[in-house]
């Protein structure tokens, strides 16, 4: 008896771990912090990018709504961007880039409905400027995201400066 004990123990065990992997890594909270990742990552430019500036900007311009709210120093008062002229503005600010990295920690994800999540993070950008300079501010970051079938897409961005 205690063989066959053992030998279901030994199945059950791991099979527990994996499917309480399986529902953490596919719930709605995870799924949105991957979609926050995936926005900081398409911001992130290096010299060894991978991937014309096009294809970065394309990639980038995937990943918001249609209209995206944005409020962010210096003037903190809210404007709303279509996805092409956030695009445009993204393609513009590569010109201007020799590399850019964020480090984000601290998500908290809340939902005010089930396809409309809030998420907030600590994050860190440095920026290396064409001309040489090196600029690093710590901010706030307050992301809205919308439910598009599977896929959850940023609605509004703020950014307060810390």
């Amino acid at each position: 008896m205690k063989p066959l004990l053992l030998k279901l123990a030994s199945f059950l065990i791991p099979a527990g771990v994996a499917l309480g992997f399986l529902l953490w890594w596919f719930s709605p909270s995870q799924s949105v912090i991957r979609s926050c990742k995936a926005v900081f990552d398409a911001l992130e430019i290096s010299p060894i990018s991978i991937g014309t500036k096009a294809e970065l900007s394309d990639r980038f311009e995937s990943l918001l709504a249609s209209e995206v709210e944005i409020t962010a120093a210096p003037t903190l008062q809210p404007d709303s961007y279509s996805r092409e002229e956030i695009r445009d503005i993204h393609r513009e600010f590569q010109d201007y880039v020799i590399s850019s990295h964020i480090e984000a920690s601290d998500y908290k994800v809340e939902f005010s409905s089930p396809n409309v999540a809030d998420l907030t993070a600590d994050a860190q950008a440095e920026v290396k400027l064409l001309g040489g300079g090196l600029e690093s501010s710590s901010y706030r970051i307050s992301f809205r995201f919308e439910k598009a079938g599977k896929t959850w897409l940023l609605s509004k961005i703020q950014a307060d400066e810390r």
